[in-house]
C-alpha cells in the first residue's frame, strides 16, 4: 500500500511506522560498522544517529513526493554515521575499508584550499553478500550516510553549529579579524555569546520567558553543547496550555525534559531548606515524566524513540551558595538518581565555557592555532 499524503502532512502515520524500521536498522548497522572499524588505528571516534521523526516529516513535506516508498534514497541521511580520524591522509584508508564491506552508492570528497581532502561523505547500502543473510534481508535497498572527517573538521563543525544564530553578537573589529584565523574569530564569537548570557542572567529585572528562554532558543549550545536537536515550547501532554520549555534529543536518541526558572530565584530558604520554586519546578518535571510513562503509546506516535526521558531543572545562581548548600544540592541530585538534575545558570555557563575550551584545545593540538 502506498503511504497516504495529505495537504498538511506527508504520510505522517506511515512515517511513524517506518521509524521503527529505521531505528532497528540504525542499531544493527551501528554494531556492524563498529566491527568493520575495530582494527583500524586511524579511527579516533565513531558516532551514529537516526533523524528524529519531526525532522524526517519536515524533509518529506519539503519533497512533496506522491510516493514515499523510496524516501531513504531521497533523504539518505535518515540514518547516519560519523567516523573521525586524526589526519587527512587517513580518510582514504577508512574509505577503502568501507568499500570492501559495503555497497558504496556515491562518494563526495571535499577539499581544502591546499587541495587536501578534508572530509568525505559516502552514501552506502548493504551489499549482496550481506543481503543473503536472513537478518539483513528486511533492509534491502536501505541507504544511509557515512561521514569521514578529521578531528579538526569536527571541531569546526561544532563551532559552526554553536554559531548558527549569532546576529545579536557584536562583530569583531576588522583589524582584529585580519590578525586572526576564521577559527579564532568563531571561538571569540562563542566566548562573546557566553559573556552576553552571563550579563543577561545577572540583571535584576531578568525574566525567564521573555529574556532567558529567547536567548537559549537562539543559542541552544548553552543548554546542551552536544545536543542532536533542541525543541522549544513543546506541547507533549497535559493539555496545550502546559508546554515544556525545551526538549533535548541527545546523540543516543534519548530525551531530556527541560524546565527553566528565573535566574534570580533563590535555591534555599534562610533555614537551609529548598525553596518552593525549586520544589515546584522539580514536581513539574516529575508530572511530565509520569504522564509520559502512563501515555507511552500516545507519546511514541510523535516521538517513537522516547523512553523514560530524563529531566533537567535550571534555576537560580550557583554564585553565593555556601559549602553546606552546595553539598545539599549535590545530595538532592544524587537522590534523584539521574532521573532529574537540578542545575544553576552558573552550571550552564561553566559547561558552555568548558565546551569552547575543548574545541580550542582540539584546534591547538592540531597545530592550527
Amino acid at each position: 500500500m502506498e503511504p497516504h499524503q495529505s495537504d498538511d502532512s506527508v504520510g505522517y502515520y506511515w512515517l511513524a511506522d517506518q521509524f521503527g524500521r529505521w531505528s532497528q536498522f540504525h542499531k544493527v548497522m551501528t554494531n556492524t560498522l563498529e566491527h568493520i572499524l575495530a582494527d583500524l588505528e586511524e579511527v579516533y571516534e565513531f558516532k551514529s544517529r537516526v533523524k528524529s521523526l519531526e525532522s524526517i516529516t519536515a524533509k518529506a513535506n519539503a519533497l512533496r513526493r506522491h510516493s514515499l516508498k523510496h524516501l531513504s534514497e531521497e533523504v539518505p541521511d535518515i540514518v547516519g554515521f560519523r567516523i573521525v580520524v586524526f589526519f587527512q591522509s587517513q580518510i582514504e584508508t577508512v574509505l577503502n575499508r568501507i568499500s570492501e564491506e559495503l555497497d558504496v552508492v556515491s562518494v563526495n570528497r571535499q577539499f581544502d584550499d591546499h587541495e587536501q581532502i578534508k572530509n568525505c561523505i559516502i552514501i552506502a547500502k548493504l551489499n549482496d553478500k550481506r543481503l543473503q543473510l536472513p537478518e539483513w534481508s528486511a533492509f534491502e535497498g536501505q541507504q544511509f550516510e557515512i561521514q569521514i572527517l578529521t578531528v579538526i573538521a569536527v571541531a569546526q563543525l561544532d563551532i559552526d553549529h554553536a554559531l548558527r544564530y549569532k546576529a545579536d553578537v557584536p562583530r569583531i573589529e576588522e583589524k582584529q579579524r585580519s590578525r586572526t584565523s576564521p577559527i579564532q574569530t568563531d571561538l571569540s564569537l562563542l566566548d562573546q555569546i557566553v559573556d552576553n548570557f552571563s550579563s543577561l542572567i545577572s540583571r535584576i529585572d531578568v525574566h525567564e520567558k521573555r529574556d532567558v528562554h529567547a536567548f537559549i532558543k537562539s543559542h541552544p549550545f548553552i543548554l546542551h553543547p552536544n545536543a542532536m536537536e533542541t525543541f522549544s515550547e513543546v506541547a507533549i501532554g497535559l493539555g496545550t496550555e502546559h508546554r515544556l520549555d525545551f526538549l533535548i534529543r541527545e546523540a543516543d536518541n534519548s530525551y531530556v525534559l527541560v524546565e527553566i526558572e528565573n535566574p534570580q530565584h533563590r535555591l534555599f530558604t534562610s533555614n537551609g531548606d529548598f525553596t518552593a520554586a525549586v520544589n515546584h519546578a522539580q514536581r513539574q518535571v516529575e508530572d511530565w515524566q509520569q504522564w509520559i510513562e502512563e501515555n507511552m503509546l500516545l507519546v511514541q506516535k510523535r516521538y517513537p524513540d522516547m523512553l523514560s526521558p530524563r529531566g533537567l531543572v535550571v534555576i537560580g545562581r550557583g554564585i553565593g551558595l555556601s559549602d553546606v548548600e552546595r553539598t545539599r544540592l549535590s545530595r538532592r541530585n544524587a537522590n534523584l538518581r539521574g532521573q532529574i538534575a537540578i542545575k544553576t545558570y552558573d552550571d550552564l555557563i561553566a559547561g558552555a565555557r568548558q565546551s569552547i575550551a575543548s574545541m580550542r584545545k582540539a584546534i591547538v593540538d592540531a597545530g592550527l592555532l
